[in-house]
């Protein structure tokens, strides 16, 4: 989003310091040509002035002296042409001088006004600027005014002021320098502008996307800040902290009902298994049976309760990880689980890595993920098999495998087992609730758990966790 305002200003400013400097560009252009123009006529003027009488007369001589001297003096071509169009006296720069009498004859031969503007230079460089006019009065005729607006035909001569634009186009060039320049500090300070501008409202947005995925991430307590960028944006704060307010709540008094109801239902639960198991002793032969039933149901229901106050407590919020040794770990469990599973004629096989591995885990959690994994592999494995648990390091991932060799799940049972309360056929006495809250738990550490197929045809509970150091 900042970029994206950075760079909507940024663009802006580039637009309207188009639209404004280059028709300023070329107007200053034309002023400054106009104003070029302006000065070799006012020159061309009082250069006719002077050689007005000269030429009356006929005295060439007076006429080369006069505008050899102003050509020097005013640095001008000056060229004067007679009534036919032919050069009489050339004064100034060869190049300069060229262009009166060669490109520009034809047009001074019938000039019968003032004549000015730019034109290419034959020989190459910059163009030049002229100026032509009637100069002087022809023998016989009226007498007119040196440079007159209507000399005609009356006209003694024609004079032809040229100069380069090397000058003018310094100037421009200059001036196109000066907008460059002004136009570079302009969008500079739009950029800083457009910096700060981009900050003070994306800085909102992104602490109230952060908020958002802390919350989403579990941490309901989270909140976005309320008094910061525009008033929209106040007002989503506030929106986002309602709602993270009533989720808090809802899911708080959800889990103290669960837990709750699952903590006062283990006192009653456990009396009437005590009843029924003395009543058993003192039941007939007709009525064993249901009250062997009966014990077997209440067992359930308590492992049940048991799973549902385990999995409320998994569920309690987030829990700050530490660095756990998955070896050390693992070799536990395995010999804890060791007597149940000798009583049951299976081996735990435990298979670790080259180097010790280590992960990211809360404490206490991954001791119960294993619990509920041996407990899944022990039951599902025939007597005279095996269940191995393999630690393996994945390059920034650590895994954890519980691999049993019973005879599996498919693809569509592996994908439900962790819904709650899901058994699959072989397991009509469990809860259902052991891989929910195996995959609770796991999240919890910032990892996740999936079921495979095994190559020996059983299941791979695997567990992926953030490698640590």
């Amino acid at each position: 989003m900042r970029a994206r305002l950075l760079a909507s200003y940024v663009l802006f400013a580039c637009a309207l310091l188009l639209i404004l400097e280059i028709p300023l560009g070329i107007l200053q252009a034309i002023q400054q040509e106009q104003a070029s123009i302006s000065s070799l006529s006012r020159q061309a003027t009082a250069m006719a002035a002077l050689t007005a009488e000269d030429l009356e007369r006929g005295d060439l001589t007076g006429l080369k002296g006069t505008a050899r001297a102003f050509a020097a003096r005013a640095g001008l071509g000056i060229v004067v042409l007679d009534r036919n169009g032919n050069p009489v006296i050339a004064a100034g720069p060869g190049g300069v001088v060229s262009v009166a009498v060669g490109a520009r004859s034809n047009l001074v031969r019938s000039a019968d006004q003032e004549v000015s503007g730019r034109v290419p230079n034959p020989g190459g460089g910059d163009d030049l600027l002229y100026d032509a006019r009637p100069v002087g009065v022809a023998s016989g005729s009226p007498a007119t005014e040196p440079g007159g607006a209507n000399p005609g035909a009356d006209a003694a001569g024609v004079l032809v002021a040229v100069t380069s634009t090397s000058r003018l186009d310094g100037r421009v060039h200059k001036i196109d320098l000066d907008l460059i320049g002004v136009g570079i500090g302009v969008l500079a300070a739009a950029v800083i502008i457009a910096l700060v501008l981009s900050r003070s409202l994306s800085r909102p947005v992104v602490e109230i996307i952060d908020a958002v995925e802390r919350i989403a991430g579990g941490d309901l307590g989270a909140r976005a800040p309320q008094d910061e960028g525009p008033s929209e944006l106040r007002v989503l704060a506030g929106r986002v902290n309602v709602m993270a307010a009533r989720l808090d709540h809802l899911l708080g008094a959800q889990r103290a009902f669960v837990a709750d109801a699952s903590h006062q239902l283990r006192t009653p639960l456990a009396a009437m298994r005590l009843r029924l198991e003395n009543l058993r002793s003192r039941a007939g032969a007709v009525v064993q049976a249901d009250v062997d039933a009966c014990v077997s149901e209440v067992a359930r229901l308590s492992r049940l309760v048991d799973g549902l106050l385990a999995l409320a407590r998994a569920e309690q919020g987030t829990v700050p990880r530490s660095v756990v040794d998955l070896d050390a770990l693992t070799r536990e469990r395995a010999d804890a689980w060791a007597t149940i599973a000798d009583e049951r004629s299976v081996v735990i096989d435990v298979q670790l890595a080259d180097h010790g591995t280590r992960a990211w885990a809360v404490p206490g959690h991954l001791e119960q993920v294993l619990d509920n994994l041996l407990d899944n592999a022990v039951e599902a494995t025939p007597p005279g098999r095996r269940v191995h648990m393999v630690v393996a390091n994945g390059g920034p991932v650590a895994e954890l495998h519980v691999v049993d060799e019973g005879s599996g799940l498919t693809a569509e049972e592996r994908r439900r087992a962790f819904d709650r309360f899901w058994r699959g056929a072989d397991t009509p006495g469990g809860s259902g609730l052991g891989l929910a809250i195996v995959r609770q738990l796991v999240e919890a550490c910032g990892g996740a758990v999936e079921l495979r197929g095994a190559p020996s045809g059983g299941v791979d509970a695997a567990v992926t966790l953030e490698r640590a150091p």
